[in-house]
């Protein structure tokens, strides 16, 4: 199921309004859609993914859920890509929080939203969460992934996709996306393995 979130030119689509929207959207269908199923995949790509590893830190636990968090070349250190000038016009994080870096709020934007600012104790359990990187993405380079590795320590899981750029990771059909649905199911084997069949019972006689 796919969630829709706020963009900066709708009301409400700054800092924190698009993460609580993603967590109001999980919440719901953790809580309504799909109550009792502990287990998920929850996807996010580009500012997405840096949404899925803010709703899976602030929301999995309090719903009592543990979904794999897989962020797709996700934005997961907004202090540096103000400074990387990423996104259209590079101001795009800066637009997000809605503060300019290095002006005043900068920092309390960056520790409420960030998610290399949490720290390890901050975010997401690092065994369920792949991050998912193209070695040829120039909009979101895989140093990305680098900086939340070195923020939650040894446990995380990644992808590297070589000579995939930004957007053939989320290409349904292509062998991109075919590789992260082959590292999930990997995963989702491991986090969560299937129970053996009930061994058959002997005809009674």
């Amino acid at each position: 199921m796919e969630v829709e979130y706020r963009r900066r030119d709708d009301t409400g689509g700054i800092a924190p309004g698009p993460a609580n929207d993603a967590a109001a959207a999980v919440t719901l269908l953790v809580m309504t859609l799909f109550p009792g199923v502990p287990h998920a995949l929850w996807f996010g790509h580009s500012a997405g993914g840096t949404l899925v590893l803010s709703a899976a830190a602030n929301v999995a636990g309090r719903l009592g859920v543990t979904p794999l968090a897989v962020g797709l070349a996700a934005v997961t250190d907004l202090d540096a890509a103000a400074a990387d000038g990423l996104g259209d016009g590079g101001d795009e994080a800066e637009r997000y929080l809605g503060v300019r870096r290095g002006g005043p709020g900068w920092a309390a934007a960056v520790a409420a939203s960030s998610p290399v600012a949490w720290g390890a104790g901050g975010c997401y359990d690092p065994a369920r969460t792949l991050l998912v990187a193209g070695a040829d993405d120039v909009d979101v380079p895989p140093r990305y992934v680098d900086r939340y590795v070195a923020t939650v320590g040894a446990g995380i899981h990644t992808l590297l996709l070589p000579g995939v750029d930004h957007y053939q990771m989320v290409e349904g059909g292509g062998a991109a996306w075919a590789a992260v649905m082959d590292k999930c199911r990997q995963l989702l084997g491991e986090q969560w393995p299937t129970p053996p069949p009930p061994s058959p019972q002997m005809p009674q006689t």
